[in-house]
């Protein structure tokens, strides 16, 4: 009895949004002259019917659909009958349904809404193009390696069953912004090498991270903004003698993982500089065992004589024990310079040194 009021109600609510109308617990009336209907055929004609304007006689105030029925009155969504009554208890057929929706759609000024729905489509694909979803993919390798089979007497003799998992989550977060977490089991998976148990330490052996920001100092006075770059990982991890010793070529293995790392570059005044702190050296446990302060800075010389292009980096590092400490440190440098030779051509020198003494000092060159 109630799908006619519940339609009724559905259309009302959709209207009231739209036209940002407020929930009503007593409507008033819309129209002040009473109603008078005519006979439009041949027969007989119906007399006027008293109503009170603007209500039906089945529809009383109190009613628990009479609010929206209302809001759709006054909307010009409905009129009820001549004598009166909304009959709402009344099956609606589909024709009345599409008078119905097609009266709403009027009202509500579809040809806006069309161009509500094209605006809210477009600013979700603008969401989509600066912050994609998270993107996650791995793999497994996983194989039996047979050790010593041709060894001398007294050689340990055995198979292992490895396998490396490696698995990698990404986000761009939009702006230059992104963030990756990576997973790698390295040689945890079939080798223990007595420093800790079989599998690793999650947090400072299998995991690394690395995020990019792009910040922007415009109003401090810097023209292009500073490329922000962090990672923390265990560094590189080279595989140890297993106590067990049945396979002795996996001995010096290494596995290359990122190092904790905190690096800022940009441009400025026509020159690409960049610095930043690396620990060169930690522990199982996460602690740093040697810091290095690094800077670079970058220049490309134009209109040189017969060279025309002439680049210049310089690079100078500050290593310590420790995060920072005078005990045990140690200064580099280097200085590199390149110049296209042709299309294809390149030469390319650099000057290191790592003292005042000239046995300390490095010089190398190529032409490729």
């Amino acid at each position: 009895m109630k799908k006619y009021f519940a339609l009724i109600t559905i259309l009302a609510l959709a209207a009231s949004v739209a036209y940002g109308a407020a929930p009503k617990t007593k409507a008033k009336p819309a129209v002040k002259a009473k109603t008078t209907v005519k006979a439009v055929t041949k027969k007989p004609a119906v007399k006027p019917v008293s109503v009170t304007p603007g209500k039906f006689k089945d529809v009383p105030e109190d009613h628990w659909a009479a609010s929206s029925v209302y809001d759709l009155v006054k909307l010009g969504i409905t009129k009820g009958y001549p004598d009166g009554t909304f009959r709402g208890s009344k099956p609606i057929t589909r024709y009345e349904t599409a008078i119905f929706l097609s009266k709403l759609a009027k009202a509500l000024e579809a040809s806006d809404v069309k161009a509500d729905i094209t605006a809210l489509k477009s600013d979700i694909a603008a969401l989509k193009k600066g912050a994609g979803a998270m993107s996650v993919a791995g793999s497994v390798d996983s194989s039996w390696m047979f050790g010593n089979l041709l060894g001398e007497k007294g050689s340990i003799r055995g198979a292992v069953a490895s396998y490396r998992l490696k698995l990698s989550a990404a986000k761009e977060l939009g702006q230059g912004a992104n963030f990756k977490v990576n997973l790698d089991t390295m040689d945890y998976g079939f080798m223990d090498d007595g420093q800790t148990a079989t599998g690793g330490i999650l947090a400072t052996e299998l995991l690394d991270i690395e995020s990019n920001l792009k910040l922007n100092l415009a109003t401090i006075g810097l023209e292009n903004p500073i490329d922000l770059k962090l990672t923390y990982g265990c560094g590189p991890k080279e595989h140890a003698a297993d106590p067990a010793g049945p396979i002795p070529s996996e001995i010096g293995v290494t596995y290359i993982r990122p190092k904790p790392v905190i690096l800022a570059s940009t441009k400025l005044l026509g020159a690409d500089v960049s610095g930043g702190y690396v620990a060169a050296d930690i522990s199982r446990a996460g602690r740093v065992l040697n810091g290095q302060i690094t800077g670079t800075l970058g220049y490309a010389f134009e209109g040189v004589p017969v060279l025309n292009t002439l680049k210049l980096e310089a690079t100078g590092d500050y290593i310590s024990t420790g995060m920072f400490s005078s005990a045990n440190r140690d200064m580099r440098a280097t200085v590199a310079l390149s110049a296209p030779l042709g299309e294809k051509v390149e030469a390319t020198g650099t000057w290191g040194l790592g003292g005042s003494k000239r046995e300390t000092w490095m010089v190398a060159g190529q032409v490729k």
